[in-house]
């Protein structure tokens, strides 16, 4: 038993009962806890899923209106303007095809020289051809531009939409044959990526090259550009020399 004398008085307290009143006191003085939300509660998971919603339809809206087959509002003003060539190619050439073998046959320099105006009108007649066999597609014209760094092939479809390609190429040599390996293709101003790009236009390009080089008795050395032509630097190939080829 133990005695507790207060202002009051005195009175007899059992020390089981002192402990006990002496934690309801310490109990009572302790701070009080204020429990907090749970960063994601229900309300933030579906602010959380609404912003992730507008941010990838904003990133759809923005890639489409770039490559202007449709005119979005705000978006089209913001991120699509009409593409340009890097420069304007006169077309002056009559030519139809590549005449390579009559190149080959009368270079002593061994070089064959393509200039740009003559691959420009080259590829309008080819796609000129094409109208003729699509009912949907109607190329409007196209022309191609030879700089140090690149050919880039510039394409405006009229039909069924106003739309305009723009082609980087970079021509490669490979087991003595030229091929061409695409380096940047634009939609309208949306950049397409490579990986993409050269699975759809990598071969059937190369193929078209291929039916132009692949039965010359030539081995392609180097390819070289220079602003407004392309110079392949090439070798007879004695063991597919033709007489009425080469002389």
């Amino acid at each position: 038993m133990t005695r507790v004398e207060n202002n009051f008085g005195s009175q007899s307290v059992d020390s089981k009962e002192l402990q006990k009143m002496i934690r309801e006191e310490a109990g009572s003085l302790r701070p009080k806890v204020i429990k907090k939300r749970p960063f994601f509660g229900c309300c933030n998971c579906f602010g959380l899923v609404v912003v992730i919603v507008l941010v990838v339809a904003g990133y759809g809206a923005a890639a489409t209106a770039k490559t202007g087959l449709i005119k979005i509002p705000v978006f089209s003003d913001i991120f699509y303007k009409q593409p340009q060539p890097v420069r304007a190619i006169e077309i002056v050439s009559g030519l139809t095809s590549v005449p390579v073998n009559s190149l080959v046959s009368g270079q002593a320099n061994k070089d064959l020289i393509f200039k740009e105006n003559d691959l420009s009108a080259i590829l309008n007649n080819s796609l000129q051809e094409l109208n003729k066999q699509q009912n949907n597609l109607f190329f409007d014209s196209a022309q191609v531009a030879i700089e140090e760094d690149r050919i880039e092939v510039f394409v405006k479809i009229q039909k069924p939409k106003e739309i305009y390609l723009t082609i980087d190429f970079l021509p490669q040599v490979e087991a003595g044959k030229p091929k061409l390996k695409i380096k940047d293709l634009k939609i309208g101003v949306l950049k397409i990526p490579t990986s993409i790009s050269s699975v759809f236009f990598d071969q059937k390009i190369n193929e078209e090259v291929e039916k132009i080089f692949g039965n010359l008795p030539i081995v392609i050395k180097e390819v070289v550009l220079e602003r407004g032509k392309m110079i392949m630097r090439f070798d007879i190939d004695q063991s597919k020399l033709k007489n009425d080829v080469i002389k």
